[in-house]
């Protein structure tokens, strides 16, 4: 049996439906799980903020049925597994290494150790102590959590200006949105509610997915962000595969790729790395997560190259060596559906339409009619994405852009909530 810790996630339903039909037995680990039930055979449902609790948990199901392997398919729950593999004596990061590959701060230490070039980066508790960063620093610089995710409360402030007006409520939610998160206590109590502050590096992004195995990087794509990257925030709309960088940039990306790996003691499992890619081309690591890539990477990756990373994963975490056998890369584009208006889902226009392209791969929005949906930077993820595929990478860029402009999310006001509820 295969455990799933997890964090709920609409953009990782793929990710379940691959598991539940690769392994025979497959059991769920989460705080109150809904549509996630459907993919599981056990389920434990725990609250995943507490690390000796999730451990408990997956020992009583390892008792009534073993576990061979455990996998995290978010970010905010790659302790918890590496923490209940240990425990269980399974395959996994390492619990330090977990720690490291979660804590942006540590992380950034630890690379600059190694040696491996990343912008400047300093804490701060207070507007005053970001201030005073800046100053260091120059601006623009960039506000972020330390244990965060998929680019929430990300920002570029450009004025001492935007920092006091900015700072509190990026400081409220890096703390007080991630209280699901086994980090998030401990880390804001050593941090005393610090946020990062880091230097502004120009230019656009990429990232680098790869498997370790053995200890070994086995790099299977590089995807560009085509779509400026410039901020104030940094929305990850648009990833494009196979890059267009140069080819000397893209062998630097996959050393220092391997370097990272390295600092933070990476040997087995799946990770997404980040980089910024200056004017002059030469590389600024920005993190690596121990864990696939967020939003439809996965499938961009398989459609792309052919390798399941998924299975791959669940290989790795039983102790066998994956399939990684891969074509020659397609070019694939992955583009991020996000909601232009916050309100009730009431339903989308043009959805049909632009499935019925000959280009689209798969067309899935994760949303269902009648929620709520958020815009950035309230969101921490997409709405839906597209999988598109052409015969060149500029045919792809106006292929995916063409579709995602067809389809439009309608929405409505939220209702005032009834004051007499509140008693």
């Amino acid at each position: 049996m295969i455990l799933v810790v997890h964090t709920t996630n609409l953009s990782r339903r793929p990710h379940l439906r691959t598991a539940r039909s690769y392994v025979p037995r497959l059991a769920l680990l989460q705080d109150g799980p809904t549509w996630e039930r459907t993919f599981a055979d056990r389920v434990a449902d725990v609250g995943t903020h507490d690390l000796d609790a999730c451990v408990s948990a997956a020992q009583r199901l390892h008792q009534d049925e073993p576990i061979e392997g455990v996998v995290a398919f978010v970010e905010h729950s790659v302790l918890a597994a590496a923490t209940i593999a240990a425990q269980l004596g399974l395959p996994g990061p390492g619990v330090e290494t977990a720690t490291l590959a979660r804590d942006k701060y540590l992380m950034r230490c630890a690379m600059d150790a190694a040696g491996i070039p990343c912008a400047r980066y300093a804490l701060a508790s207070t507007a005053q102590e970001a201030l005073d960063i800046a100053v260091a620093f120059g601006y623009p610089v960039i506000l972020k959590p330390i244990i965060g995710g998929g680019s929430q409360y990300v920002r570029r402030v450009d004025t001492p200006a935007e920092v006091i007006a900015h700072f509190a409520g990026i400081q409220e939610g890096a703390w007080d949105t991630y209280d699901y998160d086994p980090m998030c206590a401990p880390s804001r109590a050593s941090y005393h509610d610090a946020i990062l502050v880091e230097s502004y590096i120009p230019g656009g992004e990429a990232s680098v997915e790869s498997l370790i195995v053995d200890g070994e990087t086995e790099i299977l794509a590089v995807h560009d962000k085509p779509m400026p990257m410039t901020g104030p925030f940094f929305d990850e709309i648009y990833y494009s595969t196979p890059s267009r960088l140069a080819p000397h940039v893209v062998t630097r990306l996959h050393e220092l790729t391997r370097r990272m790996h390295e600092a933070i003691g990476l040997r087995v499992g799946a990770t997404h790395a980040e980089f910024r890619i200056p004017p002059d081309g030469d590389p600024v690591a920005l993190e690596v997560a121990a864990r696939i890539g967020g939003g439809a990477i996965y499938r961009s990756v398989l459609h792309s190259v052919g390798v399941d990373m998924v299975e791959a994963v669940i290989d790795l975490a039983r102790g066998r060596r994956p399939r990684l056998s891969r074509h020659e890369p397609r070019p694939t584009g992955e583009f991020s559906l996000i909601a232009t208006d916050e309100g009730i889902l009431d339903g989308l226009d043009g959805l049909d339409e632009a499935r019925a392209d000959p280009h689209v791969l798969e067309i899935a929005i994760y949303n269902q009619l009648g929620t709520e949906i958020h815009t950035p930077p309230r969101a921490y993820q997409a709405h839906g994405h597209i999988l598109a595929t052409a015969g060149t990478m500029q045919e792809l860029d106006n292929v995916t852009q063409r579709l995602a402009d067809r389809i439009r999310f309608l929405v409505r006001p939220v209702p005032p909530k009834d004051p007499s509820l509140a008693h």
